[in-house]
């Protein structure tokens, strides 16, 4: 069973619109191609993105949404390309600064303040057994695996992992939700928030991402 100490802080709304030229929405939605998206998460000085969060039908005005409102599971499931990302304990609500220590038996986890831990980032300590982390974050409304820290069990010890405002966008016909990838061939977008809560892209009539200006926050109006 798992004993849960959280601390609850604001979060915030991120939303990036995504304006699809319309010569390009029947075509690709009748070869069954869907927007994907991904975030990225730094571990150490690495940043990773992995997981598939979302897999939308292509329209001509579409958003991705989500919150900055974490949980993280354990696991010791080994991983490959396409495999769908679950983890092995129920998740448990994160938030940054704190950290959350896996029981020695793999099957519960702790959450607590962690003065060691850096204001951005969140701790998993897993010292009595093999394990990997699943991020979750919710998008969408729904709380969705979002990053991975191994295609398999990592030795005892402990990692620091850092959410960041960085998230992947392109579209895909083979690529589902909760989908774990290590490599992208398709034509992807990076998109950068820097602190902003939203964002719009464009995708041109010559098949190229571009960038809107982007909208000014609450406080900038």
């Amino acid at each position: 069973m798992f004993v849960v100490k959280v601390l609850h802080k604001p979060v915030t709304t991120h939303t990036v619109k995504i304006e699809v030229d319309p010569s390009w929405v029947s075509d690709f939605n009748k070869n069954g191609m869907k927007l994907c998206c991904a975030f990225f998460v730094r571990k150490g000085t690495q940043e990773y993105c992995n997981v598939v969060a979302g897999a939308f039908r292509v329209q001509q005005h579409m958003s991705i949404t989500w919150v900055d409102k974490y949980a993280i599971a354990a696991t010791k499931s080994n991983y490959k390309a396409k495999d769908k990302v679950a983890g092995g304990t129920t998740e448990v609500e994160i938030s940054k600064g704190q950290s959350i220590t896996v029981a020695p038996d793999g099957t519960a986890a702790s959450v607590t303040p962690d003065n060691n831990v850096a204001k951005n980032a969140f701790r998993f300590i897993h010292t009595e057994s093999p394990a990997a982390a699943v991020v979750y974050m919710t998008v969408a409304d729904s709380q969705v695996p979002i990053y991975i820290t191994n295609t398999h069990p990592d030795h005892p010890g402990k990692q620091d992992l850092s959410p960041i405002e960085k998230i992947k966008i392109w579209f895909d016909d083979q690529m589902e939700a909760k989908d774990y990838f290590d490599d992208i061939s398709n034509l992807t977008h990076l998109v950068y928030m820097w602190s902003r809560e939203v964002y719009t892209v464009q995708y041109t009539p010559e098949g190229k991402w571009a960038f809107k200006k982007a909208e000014k926050t609450e406080k900038e109006k």
